[in-house]
């Protein structure tokens, strides 16, 4: 457990960014597969694609450019299916400092897909507001 001291003192003396009211958000990326390609209509539509087999499990990536090339070369790709996705920034957690999100990244980062620290903000949440300053104000 952190002692709130600590966290009064981060709270007052870290960086927020250019915010107000900061809310360190810790995200990873999540991929949302969008189909095999009739939906994509350029390249703007999606973030990638993935060759998948026919129990719908990614290949690897030394198959994926082989079946790139491939289908490039108008050759037969039907034992497998080449699917589109996005990939989207997902919240994961947030936390009241930068180093509160550092320090839940060093102990789960791990089971988390290249994960990041971003900051958005607590602006008109009354309820955010408070909270910070009363943390920031504990004796």
């Amino acid at each position: 457990m952190i002692p709130l001291k600590i966290i009064r003192r981060r709270l007052r003396t870290q960086d927020n960014r250019m915010t107000a009211d900061p809310v360190f958000c810790v995200q990873q990326r999540r991929r949302i597969y969008i189909g095999d390609g009739e939906l994509c209509s350029g390249e703007d539509d999606h973030s990638g694609h993935d060759w998948m087999d026919k129990e719908w499990e990614p290949v690897d990536r030394k198959l994926a450019r082989r079946l790139d090339r491939i289908e490039r070369d108008g050759g037969d790709t039907s034992n497998y299916t080449k699917n589109y996705y996005i990939e989207i920034w997902a919240f994961v957690t947030a936390c009241f400092t930068e180093l509160g999100a550092k320090e839940y990244l060093r102990v789960n980062g791990h089971n988390l897909n290249h994960p990041r620290i971003y900051v958005e903000s607590g602006w008109r949440n009354q309820e955010w507001i408070d909270v910070r300053e009363h943390l920031k104000g504990l004796k």
